[in-house]
C-alpha cells in the first residue's frame, strides 16, 4: 500500500489521461472505472493495475493485493474521476481483448 499525496504523481496523470482521452485508453489498454462494490467485484476476475482510495476505505480492501492500492485524498480521486461529488475510490483496469467467434 502507497500513499500519494499530489496530483502530480506520475500514475495521477496517467489515470486523468485515460479518463480524458481515448485514444490514451486505447494504446494504454486501461479502463478507469468508480465504485467500491464494482472495483470489488473486477479485481476477483483480474487484478487491477491500480487502485485509488481514501484511507477510510483501506480495511474494505482486504481482497485486493496491497501493492495495487494507493492511497490519497478525495480531492485527487476527484481530479483522477472528474466528477464533483466522487467516490472514495476508482481503479484502473485492463481492457479485455474481445474474443474472436469461432476462437477457443
Amino acid at each position: 500500500m502507497k500513499y500519494i499525496t499530489s496530483s502530480n504523481n506520475h500514475l495521477i496523470k496517467q489515470a486523468t489521461k485515460i479518463k480524458n482521452s481515448k485514444r490514451f485508453r486505447e494504446e494504454s489498454k486501461l479502463a478507469l472505472v468508480s465504485g467500491l462494490d464494482t472495483i470489488l467485484e473486477l479485481s476477483s476476475f483480474t487484478p487491477p493495475y491500480a487502485v485509488f482510495a481514501t484511507e477510510e476505505l483501506k480495511t474494505q480492501l482486504n481482497s485486493i493485493d496491497s501493492s495495487y492500492i494507493h492511497l490519497c485524498p478525495k480531492e485527487i480521486i476527484g481530479k483522477i474521476t472528474g466528477l464533483p461529488s466522487p467516490d472514495a475510490i476508482c481503479a484502473l483496469f485492463p481492457i479485455p481483448r474481445p474474443e474472436l467467434k469461432g476462437s477457443k
